[in-house]
């Protein structure tokens, strides 16, 4: 730019630079600082005008897909019921380990969606939105869907093995479960401090409370779920060093997950069978 320019817009102000991206000489009034240099009006709307909204990279799609999920299916079991605990839903879609015995194999996922009231609910989906919420932006949709998956089933089966038979278990806390455990993994993989970070307080007040109310608790879903977790975030989270592909170790998560549901139903089998 010439010593003697005048600004573009303004002819009888002296220049003071040149606009970064077409050349024009502009005075300070119009001056707009950019990254690098100075814009003119005109490239700053013309600018503005091009940008468009993009999605945040580590937006956790599949996490908030999930709480509406369960925010849907706690609404519909209210309607259903006539209630606001949404019980009738429970004798229906609750796990219940006689029922899924004898065929209702589908309970061991729907009763996962079910929830025992608003604070049950509004306490579990607290729990996926803060541990979820995280480890999806690590893990990317598939490979968190296929974590909570399977932390989903082993909760499922933990109901099986340590539960009363003839009762029913409702609530997506197993799954939560599992997502922390596989938080824990993760966490001493970057090597962080558990107690320094929370985490670690965090696991043994839920292991306390749940044993401190296990007569309104299901202690099978939430250790399942837990051990679940940890053995997934363990593929997930550890097994890099072995030059483990993503997708092979997603692949291997959902696979466990089918597994443990398969084993879910043969264990059901059994211990009704062996009553």
């Amino acid at each position: 730019m010439e010593a003697t320019a005048t600004c573009t817009r303004h002819p009888d102000r002296a220049a003071a630079v040149a606009c970064q991206r077409c050349d024009k000489p502009i005075c300070p009034s119009c001056m707009t600082s950019a990254s690098v240099g100075f814009h003119c009006p005109d490239c700053l709307k013309s600018g503005a005008q091009r940008t468009v909204p993009v999605r945040r990279a580590g937006d956790p799609v599949a996490t908030k897909v999930i709480i509406g999920l369960n925010v849907a299916a706690f609404v519909a079991s209210v309607i259903f019921s006539g209630n606001a605990r949404g019980t009738d839903a429970w004798l229906r879609f609750g796990d219940a380990t006689m029922a899924v015995a004898a065929g209702e194999w589908w309970r061991v996922i729907t009763g996962a969606f079910l929830h025992d009231g608003v604070f049950h609910l509004g306490m579990n989906m607290l729990f996926i939105w803060v541990f979820g919420s995280a480890l999806e932006q690590r893990l990317g949709k598939a490979g968190f869907v296929a974590l909570y998956s399977a932390s989903l089933m082993g909760g499922a089966l933990g109901v099986v093995w340590l539960s009363n038979p003839l009762g029913i278990t409702v609530g997506a806390s197993g799954a939560g479960f599992g997502l922390m455990g596989a938080l824990v993994v993760l966490q001493i993989t970057q090597r962080t401090n558990l107690w320094s970070s929370g985490l670690g307080g965090l696991v043994m007040l839920n292991l306390i409370i749940t044993f401190a109310f296990r007569s309104s608790i299901s202690v099978g879903g939430h250790l399942g779920g837990f051990a679940a977790g940890i053995l997934a975030g363990g593929v997930l989270f550890a097994a890099p060093r072995a030059d483990l592909p993503r997708a092979a170790r997603v692949a291997i998560v959902g696979a466990g997950a089918v597994l443990l549901f398969g084993l879910t139903i043969a264990s059901a089998s059994a211990k009704v069978g062996a009553i």
